[in-house]
């Protein structure tokens, strides 16, 4: 569905492709990223998000294993949604990568001013996420654009 200029919501073609081999290894990608993202914001092996307003994630939000904590959801959920069969639409999943491959870039650049050992690991993680996003962006020029892609 989407919306009308009027308002109204009117069908939208749906376009559904198989997922790129990219996608799946980034299922090995996100097993490898999950303990390097817990290790390096020191997140605890459990993380409560309150949820009594809109203006109680202020405090998590700028916190060290805060950031992490969110981080590791999204590696999870990327993990999840890269199997293959699941079907996903391609946007969500597009945002995702993104979000994580701005975790890489945070951490990178952190590791380049402390000399970091892990800096490399970035670099290499950083390469298969731009990978996986090239390959999405390409596919998704290939269907018209008044479609919505979905991946399975």
């Amino acid at each position: 569905m989407s919306s009308t200029p009027a308002g109204g919501l009117c069908e939208v073609p749906k376009a559904l492709v198989d997922k790129p081999p990219e996608l799946s290894a980034l299922r090995e990608t996100a097993n490898r990223l999950f303990p390097i993202i817990k290790k390096w914001w020191k997140v605890d092996d459990s993380f409560t998000l309150d949820l009594r307003h809109i203006d109680a994630a202020q405090g998590c939000l700028f916190d060290e294993a805060g950031i992490g904590a969110l981080a590791l959801r999204k590696v999870q959920a990327l993990k999840t949604l890269c199997e293959p069969g699941l079907e996903v639409s391609l946007d969500p999943l597009t945002n995702l990568i993104s979000d994580v491959r701005w975790v890489i870039y945070l951490m990178a650049d952190e590791g380049y001013k402390t000399a970091n050992s892990d800096v490399a690991i970035f670099e290499e993680i950083w390469i298969e996420l731009t990978r996986t996003l090239d390959c999405l962006e390409s596919l998704a020029t290939s269907i018209p654009e008044d479609h919505l892609i979905f991946l399975r």
